[in-house]
């Protein structure tokens, strides 16, 4: 069971709600899951669950609320400035878009966005949802490559707009082979690693630097 933070320490019931929520919408699917499943896995009456909660639709808005928050929480306390002009290579842009992966990886994460990926058909919820969390990544991705080209290190050749679509492309792909249960690190579902993929991309994309950072001659 995913331990939520607690959402008011004086309901703890809530917190409690919610977690045992979210695995059943994980496994079972959040169609299948009824407010009765949810009250015999929490330990309550089904009743109980209105004084929390007036409907099964509602836990799923709230947990997606709390997922866009949270989300949106790691995206803007990443500083992508500071990092890419410490290091203004293929290494600093893997640096911030770890952060990317590391939203994608999380335990949590993983279960909310297989519940999204489950529902995307048939949920108008869940795909209002699936175009947040779009656009927010395609948001910051973006934020990268502005900082990228204010800070003139990409090659003049290279195009910004087609790395961002790149890039954007190789996230959502990521996405849907961790909801087929394959990891960042696993080649099973394209015969390549994403990470390392990356890296051979945005080397192309960037001039040439030694390896203390500086331009080479």
């Amino acid at each position: 069971m995913v331990n939520l933070p607690v959402v008011d320490d004086k309901i703890p019931t809530k917190r409690k709600i919610l977690s045992y929520t979210l695995d059943l919408f994980a496994t079972k699917g959040y169609t299948e899951t009824s407010v009765r499943d949810i009250a015999t896995a929490v330990g309550v009456k089904s009743a109980s669950l209105y004084n929390h909660f007036t409907s099964k639709e509602d836990i799923l808005k709230f947990m997606l609320d709390d997922f866009d928050a949270r989300t949106k929480n790691i995206y803007n306390n990443t500083d992508m400035q500071e990092i890419l002009q410490k290091n203004p290579t293929v290494f600093g842009v893997m640096s911030c878009l770890q952060v990317i992966f590391s939203v994608l990886s999380d335990e949590y994460y993983y279960k909310v966005l297989h519940v999204l990926y489950q529902e995307q058909h048939r949920n108008t919820i869940v795909r209002n949802s699936i175009a947040k969390v779009i656009l927010e990544t395609e948001d910051y991705i973006e934020k990268i490559f502005d900082v990228l080209v204010n800070l003139n290190v990409m090659r003049q050749d290279a195009k910004p707009d087609f790395w961002k679509k790149v890039t954007t492309s190789l996230f959502y792909a990521f996405q849907n082979r961790m909801m087929l249960g394959f990891g960042d690190d696993s080649s099973d579902y394209t015969g390549l690693k994403l990470k390392e993929l990356l890296y051979c991309l945005f080397e192309m994309a960037f001039k040439m630097y030694s390896v203390t950072g500086n331009k080479a001659d």
